[in-house]
């Protein structure tokens, strides 16, 4: 199902900046996997990751790979806690950086051949029309 209002576009911002709402994209350099870019540490571990703090259980890297539905329900969770924390702007941040980089003073550092963090975040904003 959709989700509507702010939290809709930013979920749209992110999977339209991350793989441009592939399900099956995989980053060749991180090895980030699915539509929202998830990286492969996040759901890997007995009992522990994302995948066992969104679904109860643990999955594997084709599992996730497969199912749109387990990509949507990992990721949801997880940027609607960062967003209802940090707001669109931070939960964006922490996101692309991981949580720690919000109160990073320099966001301005060079990610390799990647966006760095302010440009990253102010296109996730710019995508939401904010």
């Amino acid at each position: 199902p959709g989700v509507g209002g702010m939290f809709g576009k930013f979920l749209s911002a992110i999977s339209g900046k991350e793989s441009g709402g592939n399900y099956n994209a995989k980053n060749r350099d991180s090895g980030a996997m699915g539509k929202y870019q998830i990286m492969p540490g996040n759901i890997r571990g007995t009992k522990k990751g994302w995948d066992y703090e969104a679904l109860g259980r643990d999955i594997s890297e084709s599992q996730f790979m497969r199912s749109p539905q387990l990509q949507e329900a990992i990721a949801r969770y997880k940027l609607q806690q960062y967003y209802k924390r940090w707001g669109p702007r931070g939960a964006a941040i922490a996101w692309y950086a991981g949580p720690g980089a919000v109160n990073r003073a320099n966001l301005n550092k060079s990610q390799g051949a990647y966006p760095t963090i302010n440009q990253y975040a102010n296109a996730i904003l710019k995508r939401m029309g904010l």
